[in-house]
C-alpha cells in the first residue's frame, strides 16, 4: 500500500542533512509522464 518512492540525501552548505521523497509514479500506473508537485509540512 502506498506510492512506491525514493528517498535521497542532501547535504546543505551548512551542514543541514535533508531527507528528500520523490515519487516516481502512481500506485496503479508506471507511466512517468506528469506535472512535478512540490509537497512541504509547515
Amino acid at each position: 500500500k502506498g506510492y512506491p518512492c525514493e528517498e535521497h540525501k542532501v547535504i546543505t552548505n551548512d551542514g543541514y542533512i535533508l531527507g528528500i521523497f520523490r515519487i516516481r509514479h502512481g500506485r496503479n500506473s508506471s507511466s512517468l509522464t506528469g506535472r512535478p508537485v512540490l509537497l512541504q509540512h509547515g
